[in-house]
Order: structure tokens, then C-alpha cells, then sequence
């Protein structure tokens, strides 16, 4: 049950990766074990309550250019729907936990008049008729000009708890009318809701709204006082409206994503309210604007925090005094809230000196009890150099000696002795030191012939010259590590190096490639994985 939890919640490696459908995240899995097992999982209906459908849209031929050479014209469903079927027979009365997310990443407008097609028909005609039991429901790549399914036959929803919606990529307006028709007939009849996800792609604030548009007869419904889970990308909400919304709207939340407006759009003579909030554990800032969460920042005290997303830099962010500005009031913010952040998400430019400065700065506030650490930069050389540990170093000394999970998210990387030093170093680190051991590191790099990074006669997707050092040191160490296990029942120990590929020639298409995972059965071979 654990795991078929995890897979439903945190989704998998292998479904990020595109590769083939993992049998492993269905419970068809544990059938197959022995008679004794099948009739366990049989008799089990909670096993069966948490459903995943991909829709797999068949994928057009690509041309120079990264243009479609026609429309893709089918979709086809994983599991097969017999066996979705047959899952939602054995969870008897179970409560429903379901997803209905697109396999690929959805790259054209063309898929949308599919889901119509074809993804709403299976809805009605599976799901539909068991909606007084549906308890989780997350429906992706749902285009805005219609409902994912129709609303007679649905007039309430008694025990749905969370609900979450993804809007096809290519609407970037306000919902159309029966699209938030369904939108909020399901808020309105929903008695139990208490966490929900609302990502359309809308980059007009939120004050700007027209009165018939449909965004604030959205928001007009949404349950915000019972509500412990928010992501809300509905249009963006200025500084007042998301410190209100912490204020006096959710005073139960505990985990909120929200974009919030440029500050300048504040008029200058309203006085921003104090905000003490004491049940947030996560937040996460998802537009690209300093100014706007530094002003966030400044009015919050968060005493049980655990982990921060910081939005993403916009080119202005890059200047020394805006970004200055927000490692002041997240340090602030940390010594006010007296709190143990565990989990940073920051995104810097580590290639001048004072970027590399403030990420310091900021880390060094949050040293002693960060666990989770994610940086989107330029590059990570000196930034591993300060996260290695020495042998004979004073634990006062070490920066993060906690540390256990990290991500780079580079947009490019040239020969890096600095990580393979970093990982050696704290992956069986001194005993006496009392450091973490370094549990995951995950290298994702995006690279871009256009950008200079590789030569016609070196630009090679699934073997660059760029990471070829990196990769081949922290092979070595895997295999250290496989030969000379640091005892009895050690945690697994994971490193991933990855890259995203942008190139306009048709050789070499965009894709994603895994250069090394130790936690697949063959890590030493770079595999493809094209749209």
C-alpha cells in the first residue's frame, strides 16, 4: 500500500523519463508474485483505489525546425482501459484516487481536440458513475474552452478532498464559461474539499480582470477557509492579496504555491498588514519576480516552515541590489520565524562574484538544519567547492552538514571536478564530524547548440564533451561505492546526471538523455528519450 502510494503521489523515474508504461506502479504487479500474494491484493480493495490513466497521443513525425509534419490523430490509454475497469471493480467502495495525465509533455495545440475525442468520453463512461466516491482527483491538460466531463450526472461530490486541474499550455486567457461552469459547480458541492491545484496559464494580474471574465466567479467559490493545500495560478495576485490571503482567507493552510504580481503595481500609500502564520509548512513563489516575494518576504512570520521555493530570476532580478534585497528578507524571515527550514529552492546565477556571495549568505542562514537544497544556475564549480566537506574540518565550519538531498538545474556545465569532490566527500563522510551522508544527487543540464556551448565537430547529444569529466569521476565513485559498502543496510545512495537538448537541426531533435542513474540496472549506457 506504501508503495503504491508513493508512485500515485510522487509519480516515478520512469515515468519522467518517457520510458515504457512501469508495471510497477500498478498494483497488477503484487498478482503476480504467488497465488498467496494474488489473493491478498485481490481481497485488498485500498490497493486498488489509486489510479494513474495516461493518454498517450500518437506522435507526429518532426521536421527541421521542431514543426509537426502533420496532426497526431489517436490516443491511446495506459492501462488499457479493461484494466482500469476491472481496478475500480476491485476498490468496491473504497474511496477513489485517480489522475488522467498526458504521457508526453503536450508541445502543440494540435492534442487538445483529442481530449475531447477521446479523453472525455473515457470520463464520462468510467469515472463519472462512481463520483460520490471520488476522494482525489487530478485532471491534466484540460483545455479551457471545455469541461472535462458533463455535469448532469454528477450533482455533488460528497467525498471529494482534493482536486486538482491543469490546463492545456496553449489558453493563456480566462477559462471559458462552461469550462468554469464545471469549475465551479465542482467547488460548490464539495463539503470536504480541503486541498486544491488551479494551474491555467493566465499572465495578466489578477486585478485586471474584466468583470465578465470567469476567473473571479472562480475565486468567488473556492472553500479558502477549510483549505490546507493551495496552488493557485489563476491569474496573479498583487503583494496585499497574497499576504491577505495568508492573513485572514486560509488560516489553515499548509502548503501554498501562488504568483504574485510585480510590487510596482502596489499603490504606495497602502500600508501592507503583518502576517503571522502559524501552521504553513511550504511555500513556493512561482513567477519570476523579486521584488514582489521580497516584499512577500518582509511582512511574514512563519515559525513552522520547512521549505521555501524562491521564484525562478527575470533578466531585471539579475542586478546586485534587487537580488541583495532578497537575501535580506529571507534571512530576516528566518531569524524572525525562530523556524527549520529543511527544504530551499533558489534560483541564482553563480558566474559573478556577488551572486555566489548572497547564495552563501542565504545558505549559511539556514546551515544547520537544511536538508533539501535545489539551485537553477549558471554553473556550480564554486558552489560544490563550499558544500565539500574537509577531513579536517570543525563541524562549525561546514556549510549544510545536513545536507542529504541536491539538485543543480544548470544552464551549462563544463568539466566539473568540483562535484565529484563535493560527493566524495560527503557521501561517507567522517563519523567523528557528525555530518549527514549525502543520500541523492541529481545533475540536470540543459544544453543548446545555439548557445555556443558545443562545435559542429564536437556536439555530440548523447556523449558531450561538457560532462564527460563530471561523469565519468562520478562513475567512479558509484562503483567505489558498490565495491566497499559503508556497512550493514546503508541507505541507498543515488546519483542522476541528465540533460534537456534544444537543437533546430533534424538530427539531432530536441530530447532528453540519461547520462548516469545508479539506481537503474544499467548505468553506465546513455539512453534517448525523444518527445
Amino acid at each position: 500500500m506504501l508503495c503504491i502510494q508513493d508512485l500515485y503521489f510522487n509519480s516515478c523515474s520512469a515515468i519522467e523519463k518517457r520510458e515504457g508504461f512501469p508495471l510497477f506502479s500498478h498494483p497488477t504487479l503484487y498478482t503476480s508474485v504467488c497465488k498467496h500474494w494474488a489473493q491478498i491484493a485481490l481481497s485488498s480493495p485500498q490497493l486498488w483505489s489509486f489510479i494513474i490513466v495516461f493518454a498517450v497521443i500518437d506522435r507526429p513525425r518532426i521536421v527541421t525546425g521542431g514543426i509537426p509534419d502533420g496532426k497526431p490523430t489517436s490516443v491511446t490509454f495506459l492501462p488499457p482501459l479493461p484494466v482500469v475497469r476491472r481496478s475500480i471493480e476491485l476498490s468496491k467502495t473504497s474511496s477513489l484516487a485517480f489522475s488522467v495525465r498526458p504521457w508526453h509533455e503536450i508541445m502543440w495545440k494540435y492534442p487538445n481536440d483529442l481530449y475531447t475525442q477521446a479523453v472525455k468520453p473515457m470520463l464520462e463512461e468510467i469515472f463519472v458513475p462512481h463520483h460520490t466516491r471520488w476522494r482525489r482527483v487530478a485532471l491534466q491538460w484540460c483545455p479551457q474552452d471545455d469541461f472535462p466531463f458533463l455535469l448532469d450526472k454528477v450533482p455533488s461530490f460528497p467525498a471529494l478532498e482534493h482536486l486538482a486541474l491543469g490546463d492545456s499550455p496553449f489558453s493563456t486567457g480566462p477559462p471559458h464559461e462552461d469550462y468554469a461552469a464545471g469549475a465551479i459547480h465542482i467547488l460548490s458541492t464539495a463539503p470536504q474539499l480541503n486541498s486544491l491545484e488551479i494551474d491555467f496559464f493566465i499572465y495578466q494580474p489578477y486585478s485586471d480582470f474584466l468583470p465578465g471574465d470567469t476567473c473571479p466567479r472562480i475565486m468567488a467559490v473556492i472553500p479558502w477557509e477549510r483549505l490546507t493545500r493551495l496552488s493557485l495560478q489563476l491569474g496573479k495576485l498583487d503583494v496585499l492579496a497574497a499576504l491577505n490571503l495568508l492573513g485572514e482567507q486560509c488560516p489553515n493552510l499548509k502548503d501554498l504555491e501562488v504568483t504574485v504580481d510585480h510590487v510596482i503595481n502596489l499603490d504606495p500609500e497602502v500600508v501592507l498588514p503583518k502576517v503571522c502564520h502559524n501552521h504553513l509548512e511550504e511555500l513556493a513563489f512561482m513567477f519570476p519576480d523579486y521584488p514582489s516575494c521580497t516584499a512577500v518576504l518582509n511582512q511574514l512570520t512563519l515559525p513552522n516552515i520547512r521549505s521555501i521555493q524562491l521564484p525562478s530570476a527575470s533578466h531585471q532580478d539579475s542586478e546586485e541590489v534587487i537580488r541583495n534585497a532578497l537575501v535580506e528578507s529571507f534571512q530576516k524571515l528566518i531569524q524572525r520565524s525562530a523556524c527549520q527550514l529543511r527544504k530551499l529552492y533558489y534560483s541564482a546565477s553563480i558566474h559573478t562574484p556577488h551572486d555566489f556571495e548572497s547564495t552563501l549568505m542565504m545558505l549559511r542562514s539556514v546551515s544547520s538544519s537544511l536538508e533539501e537544497l535545489e539551485i537553477e544556475a549558471q554553473g556550480v564549480d564554486i558552489l560544490a567547492d563550499a558544500l565539500s566537506v574537509p577531513a579536517d574540518a570543525d563541524l562549525r565550519d561546514i556549510l549544510c552538514p545536513r545536507l542529504r538531498f541536491v539538485k543543480f538545474d544548470l544552464r551549462n556545465m563544463t568539466a566539473s571536478p568540483n562535484v565529484v569532490d563535493m560527493v566524495r566527500s560527503r557521501w561517507n563522510p567522517p563519523s567523528h564530524l557528525g555530518v549527514s551522508r549525502l543520500q541523492e544527487l541529481d545533475i540536470y543540464v540543459t544544453l543548446n547548440e545555439e548557445l555556443g556551448e558545443a562545435t559542429e565537430s564536437d556536439w555530440d547529444p548523447p556523449n558531450p564533451l561538457a560532462l564527460r569529466e563530471t561523469i565519468e569521476g562520478l562513475r567512479a565513485l558509484a562503483r567505489d561505492s558498490a565495491a566497499n559498502p559503508f556497512g550493514a543496510n546503508a541507505w541507498p545512495q543515488v546519483i542522476r546526471v541528465g540533460s534537456l537538448v534544444h537543437s533546430d537541426t533534424e538530427d539531432d531533435a530536441d530530447g532528453q538523455y540519461t547520462y548516469l542513474d545508479t539506481s537503474s540496472t544499467d548505468p553506465g549506457t546513455p539512453r534517448f528519450h525523444p518527445w
